[in-house]
C-alpha cells in the first residue's frame, strides 16, 4: 500500500491574493476608497457592488497571472515537497478574462512563482 496522500490546495485566498487584486480594481472601476489584501477580508463578501469589477475583470488579458503571492520562498518549498512525495491538486474556480483559458493563466502563475505545478494537478 502506498503512502501517497491526495492534497488539495486553494489557490485564491492561500496561495494568491485575489482580494487585493479584486479591491484594487474596484478601486480603479470607482466602486470603493478601500484597497485590502486578503489578511483584512473576513469572508468573501464584498462592501461594494461587485458587477463593475467582475467586468473590468474579464476585459482584462490573463488577469489571474497578475495576481500577488500570499506564500514565501519557504512555504513554496515545503509545497514543493509535498508534490515530490504526494498527488498536489490545485483547486479554483475562476471566471475566463480575456486571453489564455483561467486554467492555463493558473498554470503559468504557479509555475512563475515557484511551483512545481509540472507535477502537480
Amino acid at each position: 500500500m502506498s503512502n501517497k496522500k491526495r492534497i488539495g490546495v486553494d489557490v485564491d485566498g492561500v496561495l494568491a491574493d485575489f482580494v487585493f487584486a479584486f479591491t484594487s480594481l474596484a478601486y480603479e472601476v470607482g466602486v470603493t476608497e478601500n484597497i485590502y489584501g486578503t489578511d483584512k477580508q473576513e469572508d468573501w463578501k464584498f462592501p461594494f457592488e461587485k458587477g463593475p469589477v467582475w467586468k473590468a475583470w474579464k476585459d482584462n488579458m490573463n488577469h489571474w497571472m497578475t495576481l500577488e503571492p500570499l506564500v514565501s520562498d519557504y512555504d513554496l518549498a515545503e509545497l514543493n515537497k509535498l508534490i515530490v512525495k504526494h498527488d498536489v491538486y490545485f483547486i479554483t474556480t475562476r471566471a475566463s478574462t480575456r486571453g489564455l483559458n483561467a486554467e492555463r493563466q493558473t498554470d503559468y502563475w504557479l509555475r512563475g512563482i515557484g511551483v512545481d505545478a509540472e507535477h502537480a494537478y
